[in-house]
């Protein structure tokens, strides 16, 4: 079954927000530097492979960002409402807090939450960069960005 038809229109598109939101919050937060070429192709590859997302969820949103008859319309509308601020990333995250814990039962809603955040996060942030020994390549700016994303969703970071 599609994990489209949980969801209303509306949820559907602050669902598809917050994945890009991950993506702009964790390429964007070095500051000057910003997002570079190899954490937007990291982006674009799991948009136009999205097969290597474990979650399903994570997975069919990935495929509808990135099909071409939606690709322009989801980024227009994206933009029109997009703040690099981290309040605008707050209510962003804490929005899609309780569409998930709603329409997803504890267990599918937590592995949704670690997959945004923590692996979607990871895969954009490890792209490129010089972070510290066992960070990979993930800065320390990343981690704590991908550690707000997590908390601003509610996730259980005790399992």
């Amino acid at each position: 079954m599609s994990q489209r038809l949980l969801f209303t229109a509306a949820e559907w598109q602050a669902l598809q927000f917050a994945v890009i939101d991950v993506f702009m919050m964790v390429s964007q937060i070095e500051g000057e530097t910003g997002m570079d070429e190899t954490e937007q192709g990291a982006f674009y590859d799991l948009l136009q492979k999205p097969d290597s997302v474990e979650n399903p969820l994570l997975r069919e949103l990935l495929v509808w960002i990135g099909a071409p008859a939606n690709f322009k319309e989801i980024f227009s509308a994206y933009r029109g409402q997009y703040h690099f601020l981290p309040s605008y990333f707050e209510r962003s995250f804490s929005r899609v807090r309780p569409i998930i814990d709603r329409k997803l039962s504890k267990n599918e809603a937590q592995d949704f939450k670690v997959a945004l955040a923590l692996h979607f996060g990871g895969v954009i942030a490890n792209a490129s960069g010089s972070g510290k020994a066992g960070l990979g390549r993930v800065s320390e700016v990343e981690l704590k960005a991908m550690t707000a994303i997590a908390k601003w969703l509610g996730t259980d970071m005790s399992r």
